[in-house]
């Protein structure tokens, strides 16, 4: 049966859908965590790689992938950016053309929404975001009400359904992307989400008013009973407190995040004795905090009742813990 891990890679996003041998990747994280929790897995084969958007820590783990020889990658969905001029970014792209002139790997620039796909009788992928006509127009340009496409605004939204579990990938959606998002009418329920954009300012320089607000209103309408925030300890001190304070406005929701915020705790190393076995990029240096989670129709791993006792632990000012 499928099960989904959203991985602790340090900043950046990653989660595999594994089955057997098989997975699905959704953003590849900025280092080679994604190649090793496949070669811990011993995962052969990739039958997809989605990649929400054009920024570093969601693609350059695709790069040390795809620069091995072990692991099968059959095809590469994502969007065009004329606006990344990073290295990273032109790497992917010319190599993943290359590739697929040699017919060594699919490669598929169009990941919009209605594309949907199927992974055993068990596991569907949809993709809620960009519209189309965002795509079209790409970031540099602006929607049909003058609203500002940036990379972020670009950023694929993606519901993965395990059985009867759901969770929903948002990348770095910004407030204009979840604007239209919000008016496209869809279903965007999910039992878990993973937070955009690591839990940080939703545009640049945002004051906490409208982090705030934009939280409140994605919330609204995933309705969530668990908020991940994947993070790195030495990165940027997210999630944001104002972010935090409005996923814990409902005493049904719990809070998980792959490593411990720098504003939760000072302590530089942390006990992973309550994490699974799963790889996880905090191990090395002892900065997990739920680390990567485990998502199956039946349950997480870690489980919530052992992350809230770790953090009761190890950080009982932590911006999760209960006051």
């Amino acid at each position: 049966m499928p099960e989904l891990a959203i991985l602790d890679v340090g900043h950046g996003n990653c989660a595999v859908i594994c089955d057997g041998a098989r997975a699905i990747v959704i953003d590849a994280g900025p280092g080679t965590a994604l190649l090793e929790f496949l070669t811990e897995r011993q995962i052969v084969h990739v039958v997809e790689v989605l990649i929400s958007h054009a920024d570093t820590d969601h693609l350059k783990g695709l790069l040390a992938l795809l620069d091995q020889d072990e692991i099968r990658v059959e095809s590469v969905r994502l969007n065009s950016d004329a606006t990344k001029h990073t290295a990273q970014w032109k790497a992917l792209v010319f190599a993943l053309e290359e590739r697929h002139k040699t017919g060594q790997c699919g490669f598929s620039v169009e990941l919009t929404e209605g594309m949907s796909m199927s992974f055993g009788a068990d596991c569907h992928v949809g993709v809620l975001a960009p519209r189309v006509a965002l795509a079209a127009m790409g970031p540099g340009s602006a929607d049909e009400h003058g609203r500002e496409i940036t990379t972020n605004t670009m950023s694929a939204v993606l519901k993965a359904t395990l059985h009867n579990r759901s969770v929903l990938l948002t990348g770095d959606v910004d407030e204009v992307g979840l604007a239209n998002l919000l008016e496209s009418g869809q279903d965007l329920t999910a039992d878990i989400l993973v937070f955009p954009h690591h839990g940080g300012n939703v545009r640049p320089g945002a004051i906490p008013e409208r982090n705030r607000d934009f939280a409140q209103r994605l919330l609204q309408a995933v309705e969530p009973e668990t908020v991940v925030f994947s993070i790195g300890r030495t990165r940027h001190r997210n999630p944001r407190p104002e972010i935090i304070d409005e996923v814990r406005s409902s005493s049904h929701r719990n809070v998980m995040c792959t490593q411990m915020s720098q504003s939760c705790a000072a302590d530089e190393r942390f006990d992973d004795s309550h994490l699974s076995e799963a790889f996880a990029a905090g191990k090395r240096r002892g900065h997990c905090c739920a680390g990567s989670i485990l998502v199956s129709p039946e349950d997480l791993v870690p489980s919530i009742a052992a992350h809230a006792s770790f953090v009761r632990v190890a950080a009982p000012t932590a911006l999760c813990a209960p006051v």
